[in-house]
């Protein structure tokens, strides 16, 4: 029984690990993923038109480093966590690159979030964004 629980953990790992991955392989399974959630949208909205769509499924409305930021966190950094129970090196190259991965996320957010107010403050006619934001 520890043992099926010990190869369902590992293949588990193995399924999540492209959160794990370097930066460019991690993010085109991002994109990959993104792409396949956002065609399930489209599906949904033409043929199920009286159902809602969830925000990761809506192409207009997806926001795709956030949604691999929650991935990250919610799904593969906790499993890496408890595989280094076991494989304390492979996990901490897991949640190395999950850390690694996380905080790129967390950079494109910010700097997506400043190119918006830029874009507003333009639209307002106020000029540039104060070097402190």
């Amino acid at each position: 029984e520890v043992m099926k629980h010990l190869a369902a953990l590992i293949v588990h790992a193995a399924d999540l690990s492209n959160a794990a991955d370097a930066w460019p392989v991690s993010r085109l399974w991002a994109q990959w993923c993104n792409a396949e959630f956002h065609a399930q949208g489209d599906h949904s909205r033409r043929f199920h038109p009286e159902l809602p769509v969830a925000d990761m499924f809506n192409r207009s409305k997806a926001d795709v480093p956030r949604s691999q930021l929650e991935f990250i966190e919610t799904f593969a950094a906790p499993t890496f966590t408890a595989l280094s129970q076991v494989a304390p090196r492979t996990a901490a190259e897991g949640l190395q690159g999950c850390k690694v991965n996380a905080a790129i996320c967390r950079a494109i957010m910010q700097r997506n979030k400043q190119c918006m107010l830029q874009r507003a403050m333009n639209v307002l006619g106020l000029g540039n964004l104060p070097r402190f934001l």
